[in-house]
């Protein structure tokens, strides 16, 4: 393969549906975005060759919510979105798509009542292990962790504090299977990172924060930035991990 050069010709990749939200991503020669319909979870796939695909449905109907997705450098990638049911009840939902193949939709979690599912976010490595996060209920920041060969696991609180300004959720996954969850809190940054086979860290928390931004490479090391909250906003801080 080649480096990429230049922008493709602009394209229209999907008309005349009611269209919630959009999410995408790109990873080895593929690229995809999807949307979110009252009903439907549908997305698109780039190829260099035929340039966008036919739109292609993933989910059964009903209403759906919050559609995530990620890829990896072979090409590989997992949507995650939510089900809403006609009982009130919330439903997480995930579905690789694996050397060129949508495969079956996977159950992760669901809630109901007061423990609502909202804002799943996921990320993927180059070995197809994925972390899927998502706020529940008034505030609690749950986990699930699955394997390509594997199920998910049950999920994991990592923080259960009643907390309404909960936000800004970022996943990261190493190839070693290692994991760090960034998220604010008010203005406050908080940390969490998973050890494979150890489990999940003390909390690290950055308080009096107006803004961040956080990347973590394949290796699993990390770079953690912010502007303190301030007037005048003279400084940029900066933290690494490794």
């Amino acid at each position: 393969s080649t480096s990429a050069t230049e922008w493709a010709a602009d394209s229209v990749v999907v008309t005349d549906t009611e269209i919630k939200d959009v999410f995408f991503d790109a990873g080895g020669p593929y690229g995809f975005v999807g949307w979110t319909t009252q009903d439907d979870i549908s997305v698109s796939l780039y190829k260099k060759e035929t340039a966008w695909g036919a739109p292609t449905t993933l989910t059964p109907a009903g209403k759906k919510s919050a559609g995530q997705i990620a890829m990896n450098s072979t090409g590989d990638a997992v949507l995650v979105w939510i089900e809403h049911t006609l009982e009130g009840a919330t439903v997480l939902w995930a579905k690789r798509f694996l050397d060129g193949v949508w495969r079956e939709n996977k159950q992760v979690a669901q809630g109901s009542g007061t423990d609502l599912i909202e804002k799943p976010k996921v990320a993927l490595n180059e070995y197809n292990d994925v972390i899927v996060v998502w706020i529940q209920g008034n505030g609690t920041i749950v986990s699930s962790f699955s394997a390509v060969a594997d199920g998910w696991s049950d999920p994991e609180i990592l923080s259960n504090e009643a907390d309404t300004s909960l936000n800004t959720l970022v996943p990261k996954l190493d190839n070693f299977g290692n994991a760090m969850v960034v998220w604010t809190s008010a203005n406050s940054i908080i940390v969490k990172r998973y050890r494979n086979f150890e489990g999940w860290s003390e909390s690290k928390i950055i308080e009096n924060v107006f803004a961040f931004d956080f990347a973590m490479n394949t290796l699993g090391k990390a770079i953690l930035v912010w502007i303190p909250e301030a007037s005048p906003k003279t400084e940029v801080n900066a933290t690494f991990f490794e």
